[in-house]
């Protein structure tokens, strides 16, 4: 049975409450303020419920709190800073609402924090450059957004990362060097993110990487070879870019891609020798490779790249 109602003042009386869950149900109402009296309490759950207004500044009172989900919902205001009083949570995922304003640089006082999600929201500015501080970070969100401004340096420090995704953004800015040190990464969606500048080489350090799009940006220069480094990588997403150059033969050192989209840029090149002489024991069941792979006469051209082993080219012809 869903839960239905609203959030009552007298809630803060309950001092020796731990846990408040009442995720996927009718719940509707302001978050009271007095919830902050609730410094017991490891788990505040309101996520996908029907809550409006803001989140109270109360809410830096509760320090023992682990998981703190608001997503899902019609919460509208700024992240109030006092957040970065939950040292102790792991998990803070307010995606998916009507959030504005800046991400706090208070942020970066989450020492604990693993799951940190703001996708989804009409969050601004740009990235506190504190964010380096959130060593025990595994999975960083805030895509969807309209931040803007460059990706700080001291991304570089999230050595813990597994999934950055900070797509569909404005950041019209270059990926810094020192992305090269995320050592743990697997999954980047930098797409549509108004990203221009170089891939720095210093990705190929990044050798659990499985999943890099940078599709829909404005980036130029030539593929690096380093990115022949990255020998778990499945899918790489170069479309709709200015990069040029050809395809770097250090691709062919990459067992398990089976997906490559170059579409829409000046890259040149055959790829038979990189994805196509490798055993057919070692194949992948499906490779997808899509670019201008047909002839085109016309004024101003795009190149054209081939792969005779490709199952999808030139968008499906």
């Amino acid at each position: 049975t869903q839960l239905s109602g609203s959030l009552p003042t007298e809630i803060g009386k309950m001092t020796e409450l731990s846990v408040i869950d009442v995720q996927r149900s009718l719940m509707y109402g302001t978050i009271p303020s007095q919830i902050g009296e609730l410094t017991l309490l490891r788990d505040l759950l309101l996520s996908q419920n029907n809550f409006q207004g803001t989140i109270p500044s109360e809410i830096g009172h509760l320090t023992q709190l682990s998981r703190l989900f608001l997503y899902q919902t019609k919460l509208t205001g700024t992240i109030p800073s006092e957040i970065g009083k939950l040292q102790l949570a792991v998990d803070v995922l307010l995606d998916s609402n009507g959030c504005s304003g800046t991400l706090p640089s208070e942020l970066g006082m989450l020492s604990s924090v693993r799951r940190m999600f703001f996708f989804e929201t009409r969050i601004s500015g740009t990235i506190p450059t504190e964010i380096g501080n959130c060593v025990q970070l595994r999975e960083l969100e805030l895509n969807s957004n309209n931040i803007g401004g460059p990706l700080p340096s001291e991304i570089g420090q999230l050595t813990n990362v597994e999934q950055l995704l900070i797509h569909s953004n404005g950041m019209n800015q270059t990926l810094p060097t020192e992305i090269g040190l995320m050592a743990n990464l697997q999954r980047m969606r930098l797409f549509s993110a108004q990203l221009t500048g170089t891939l720095p080489s210093e990705l190929g350090n990044c050798t659990d990487l499985i999943f890099l799009d940078v599709g829909g940006n404005m980036m130029t220069g030539a593929i690096p070879s380093q990115i022949g480094q990255l020998t778990s990588m499945t899918a790489l997403h170069l479309y709709s870019n200015d990069f040029s150059g050809t395809v770097p033969l250090e691709l062919a050192n990459l067992p398990l891609l089976a997906d490559v989209q170059l579409g829409n840029t000046w890259v040149t090149g055959n790829l038979d020798p990189i994805l196509c002489t490798r055993s057919r024991n070692s194949l992948p069941a499906r490779i997808s490779f899509a670019s201008e792979c047909a002839e085109d006469t016309t004024v101003n051209a795009l190149p054209r790249t081939t792969c005779s082993c490709c199952d999808w080219c030139c968008g499906g012809a």
